[in-house]
């Protein structure tokens, strides 16, 4: 019989070598921004200051020590002449200071127990005016020419404000600084405005190109102080594009500074903390304010009033101002103009007052309640602490971890226990990381630790830690068994594969075997096996040894069932002969095994604990999550995958420019979350589908990295699976035909003999290619199609909320229609008909699809790129179609990563009697090598043009 296949033989290898997880990768992330987790934490000398995290704490906090403290009174902004503070401060006429609450000569006595207490007492200033002249004239007038107070619709001023105080010195929006004053003693009286109070922050964008207006701000900010215990924050910005005066102040936020019944005769103090955006800070700020305030000189801000505040309860004491931007991802926000601290007051007051700049304690640690490792550690193992913040020079941080079970390292709490010492400290994009190797230092005796953080810095300047992540690899080890084949007298009856798709869970696969010789009784032993399926072609000498391994693998996965029937008996040969039969055994048995791919693997893998893919550790921005194919890639490492069989990424690679694609940063929640039980392999397929537009696939023909040039090191890889560019040109890998053969090939091969029709070459750049010609088997040839599933998309981002007013910031909306499915007056001049019902994406009416996103779509360029992807895939018909051929094997031009031939494939091209399609499936069949087949699922490559109607 004249083979179809010629050269074909199959093997079924069983036990093959496999690396396996022997230990899972383990983690943990705590952002000091969430409710769950303040009280997870206690900070000695070390405050706590939402979306900032945890710093040594600013004296301003605690009014004692902005009594007592000479490093604090150093902070104080003063006027020139002034015994204590900066001597920097210009005053108004009049203005007066005094000490405010003892004087010098109470001093005397026995010496201060500390050397940081202060010689001389708090101070603090006052307006008066001499006889005969108005208070209200006591003002920097030129001061306030050169820089007038707030304008706004919305801001009504019942007595004018004079200009008392300006500091000489330019601030960049860093700094933290306090106001505290007094409020007038009448226990009835709530005048409106006290105080305008003049800062630096960080800059915000929140509106661009809006009716040809765009308004950048220049984070200089003024908050309005009123007699009735509220705040209101206006923000400068400067204005292009209309009429309108520039700059202009724009009320970005309000709170309570105190409830009413208690704001008269008390001190008051409101500190602000400008922050940058942090590694656990929400994306799409360029950063915020924390505003703190107190009264009567109360205590400063606890763990309890944090929780307050996290759980939202409105008298935490604290509130947040997020300085909204919404520039490309991974751009810098705009710039602060550097500016004076200025304070206006109200001209007929006289209250006490102090501005100060915040002083810090030099030296503090925080306690992080313990961690466990679920797992038994060996010594090749360490754990990594990753911390992030902000530590600029003058700081310093460092990580000691404390026995939670044995308490080897003694009392934690106690700063003079040095605790575990890291083995390694390294510095990364926004912080550090602190590597331990526990099992050296704890022989494994204990799973679970405290662990201590050391901030240190200078009263003027301290580190501010916003997360830690706590990392443990997993253990890989490469499983060997007695690796084993189907061999004679044993055989192969039949081979039924289910190719994968655009789905890799699909992939399955089923074998007969007939074990004439009951050879393979493992098979009814074991349950489970690592198999692989491959077969001999055409072109090598399969007799050399050195060709051994050369074998294209149709199939590599686990066979999970091999359920036996009996066909042997015990039954005498025949009939006057007592022997039993030798041949076949009197045992033999057949095998049906039921197989599952290798996705099985990644299936089985679950997420040991919560993990936040928002932010890129290694990217030069420290608001910028991560590449698409670097998270996928530290997944699958998660699921015990080795270097060596992931070929994705890193994105960060000129090798990866076909992958330039981040995840969307966070918004106003959680940013892209893995949470513990989630399925790795549903989240993986998801990150290449929706991000990547392509399909994971497991290749076991190809080898990550380069290869050795020995067989057995070519074990496979993950790998990205895209479709070409729309619109070609296209690398053809077979051209299938449904005419025979032609001229003397037809007088000597079957009309199905693959070797019948001789290859082609490649065309253009892919000129190297050999391309196949393979025949459709007569009677197979199906086609149907699926018209669009919508022809109108819409996408919308809302952006984010303003936490002043919770308004809702600009909508970016776009939209795509596709004109050949009905007929859409206007989209063409002269509203002509656009669209033809002999057309294969004709419908015949509108029907749309909407897309709306709350958290990722803060750019035009995003909504655009996601409409893009959201149209290409439904907006269009699909013919597909199906048949039976042989099965062809390949060889990739362009695929450098490729070391033997492979079936077709998922997004692979190629043509029927030269019309080009994208494969779908292949699914290998046959009962005999001489007959190798497969059927084919084909669709036809979306056109490449759609009118996009531009967003607003």
């Amino acid at each position: 019989m004249n083979p179809t296949t010629p050269n074909r033989f199959t093997r079924v290898r069983f036990d093959t070598p496999d690396q396996v997880l022997t230990s899972s990768v383990w983690g943990s992330v705590i952002s000091f921004d969430k409710a769950s987790q303040v009280t997870r934490s206690t900070g000695n000398q070390c405050t706590l200051i939402p979306n900032i995290g945890w710093t040594l704490t600013p004296q301003q906090t605690d009014m004692w020590a902005v009594h007592e403290l000479t490093s604090s009174q150093a902070q104080i902004l003063t006027p020139a002449g002034a015994s204590v503070g900066t001597n920097t401060l210009s005053v108004a006429p009049g203005t007066q200071s005094k000490n405010g609450w003892r004087f010098p000569t109470e001093l005397v006595g026995p010496a201060p127990t500390s050397g940081d207490v202060a010689t001389s007492s708090d101070f603090v200033l006052y307006r008066t005016a001499p006889n005969g002249t108005l208070l209200s004239a006591q003002s920097l007038t030129s001061d306030l020419t050169a820089f007038p107070d707030i304008t706004s619709i919305d801001l009504n001023y019942n007595q004018p404000l004079v200009r008392v105080a300006v500091d000489s010195v330019m601030q960049d929006g860093t700094k933290p600084m306090m106001f505290r004053f007094t409020t007038p003693s009448s226990l009835i009286g709530s005048p409106d405005i006290l105080y305008i109070w003049y800062f630096s922050g960080p800059a915000s964008l929140p509106e661009l190109n809006v009716g040809g207006l765009t308004k950048i701000g220049q984070g200089i900010y003024g908050m309005v102080i009123r007699g009735d215990g509220q705040y209101v924050l206006y923000e400068k910005f400067s204005v292009t594009g209309v009429d309108e005066p520039d700059p202009v102040w724009t009320r970005v936020h309000q709170g309570n500074y105190q409830s009413i019944g208690q704001v008269t005769n008390t001190v008051h103090r409101i500190l602000v903390f400008p922050y940058t955006p942090k590694t656990s800070i929400r994306s799409g700020s360029a950063g915020g304010i924390a505003i703190m305030h107190t009264s009567g000189d109360s205590a400063g801000v606890n763990t309890q009033s944090l929780v307050k505040y996290a759980k939202g309860t409105s008298d935490a004491g604290i509130d947040m101002y997020e300085a909204k931007y919404k520039g490309k991802q991974g751009t810098a926000p705009p710039s602060t103009i550097p500016a004076q601290v200025r304070l206006s007051q109200r001209q007929d007051l006289r209250n006490e007052f102090q501005l100060s700049m915040v002083s810090y304690a030099t030296s503090g640690f925080v306690i992080i309640d313990p961690f466990i490792i679920p797992a038994i550690l060996n010594p090749s193992q360490t754990v990594d602490i990753e911390i992030f913040g902000n530590f600029p020079s003058g700081t310093s941080v460092n990580i000691q971890l404390f026995d939670a079970i044995t308490n080897a390292q003694g009392d934690w709490n106690n700063i003079a226990n040095p605790g575990i010492t890291p083995s390694s400290v390294n510095s990364i994009t926004g912080g550090f990381n602190f590597s331990f190797s526990l099992y050296v230092a704890n022989n494994i005796t204990s799973n679970s630790y405290y662990t201590r953080i050391v901030l240190g810095g200078t009263t003027a300047v301290a580190p501010q830690m916003t997360q830690l992540r706590f990392i443990c690899d997993g253990v890989i080890n490469t499983y060997y068994s007695n690796e084993f084949d189907i061999q004679y007298p044993a055989s192969v009856t039949e081979v039924n594969i289910s190719g994968p798709s655009s789905d890799p869970s699909h992939e399955t696969a089923s074998v007969n075997i007939a074990d004439l010789g009951a050879q393979y009784s493992i098979l009814n032993i074991r349950g489970e096996f690592p198999v692989k399926i491959d077969t001999q072609y055409s072109g090598l000498d399969w007799t050399d040894p050195s060709n051994n391994g050369a074998q294209s693998v149709i199939f590599d996965g686990y066979s999970i069932q091999e359920p036996s029937h009996r066909m042997g008996t015990d039954m005498p040969q025949g009939l006057g002969n007592s022997n039993l039969a030798q041949f076949p055994a009197s045992n033999w048995n057949t095998f049906k095994g039921s197989m599952l791919g290798k996705w099985k693997r990644l299936s089985e893998v679950v997420a040991p604990f919560n993990w936040d893919f928002s932010v890129d550790p290694n990217a030069p921005n420290i608001n910028t999550p991560p590449y698409a194919v670097d998270v996928i890639a530290e997944l699958l490492g998660w699921a015990g995958m080795p270097d060596s069989m992931i070929d994705i990424g890193p994105g960060s690679t000129s090798s990866s420019t076909q992958y330039p694609i981040r995840l969307f940063p966070k918004g106003q929640d959680e940013g892209i979350v893995l949470t513990a039980g989630a399925n790795i392999a549903d989240f993986i397929r998801g990150i290449a589908r929706d991000y990547l537009g392509s399909a994971i696939i497991w290749d076991a023909n190809a080898t990550a990295g380069t290869w050795s040039g020995i067989w057995s090191d070519v074990q496979g890889c993950w790998r990205l699976i895209k479709p070409a560019p729309l619109g070609g040109p296209y690398n053809i890998l077979t051209n299938f035909v449904t005419s025979g053969p032609l001229g003397e090939s037809a007088g000597i091969y079957s009309v199905n003999n693959i070797e019948a029709y001789p290859s082609t070459m490649g065309v253009g750049s892919f000129s190297d290619q050999i391309i196949p010609t393979i025949p459709i088997f007569h009677d197979t040839l199906d086609t149907y199609v699926n018209p669009p599933e919508v022809n109108r998309v819409v996408v919308t981002g809302t952006g984010e909320l303003n936490n002043g007013y919770q308004k809702v910031a600009d909508q970016l909306t776009c939209f795509a229609i596709n004109a050949d499915s009905y007929n859409v007056n206007g989209i063409y001049s002269g509203g002509q008909l656009t669209a033809l019902a002999s057309g294969a994406d004709w419908i015949g009416r509108e029907r749309s699809e909407f897309y709306v996103d709350t958290i990722g779509i803060n750019t035009p360029e995003a909504a655009q790129w996601v409409l893009r992807r959201i149209f290409d895939l439904t907006a269009h018909a699909i013919r597909f179609v199906n048949f039976v051929a042989p099965l062809v094997l390949v060889t990739d031009s362009t695929d450098t990563q490729q070391t033997r031939p492979r079936q077709l494939r998922f997004y692979d091209v190629v043509n029927i009697d030269n019309l080009s399609y994208f494969i779908r499936n292949v699914s290998p069949y046959w009962e005999s090598d001489l007959h190798q087949l497969a059927r084919y699922e084909l669709q036809s490559i979306p056109p490449t043009s759609a009118p996009v109607v531009p967003f607003k």
